[in-house]
């Protein structure tokens, strides 16, 4: 019985809002999923994000970032890593 009510109320104005609660979240996601894009996109390094069209996870191609990242990150005993601090240039 509890999980019709709700139902009903689903379709109704949401918050202070015209749009029902679906509509509302989705546009919510949708703010945050431009804003966490737009600021991955300001960092210096090549990464290529693919725009989600829905979920909550984002999916990066770090291909060209990987040989610029130091070897020793790739160890679990960094500090015993010959030249660690190079990078891997693979």
């Amino acid at each position: 019985m509890g999980f019709a009510k709700a139902l009903a109320e689903v379709d109704k104005p949401y918050l202070d809002s015209d749009d029902d609660y679906f509509t509302h979240m989705r546009k919510r996601f949708e703010v945050n999923r431009n804003a966490l894009l737009k600021h991955l996109s300001k960092l210096d390094i090549p990464l290529k994000m693919s725009t989600p069209e829905g979920g909550y996870f984002m999916i990066g191609n770090i291909q060209e970032t990987v040989p610029k990242i130091p070897k020793k990150y790739f160890f679990l005993e960094m500090d015993s890593v010959k030249d660690g601090d190079a990078p891997i240039n693979c």
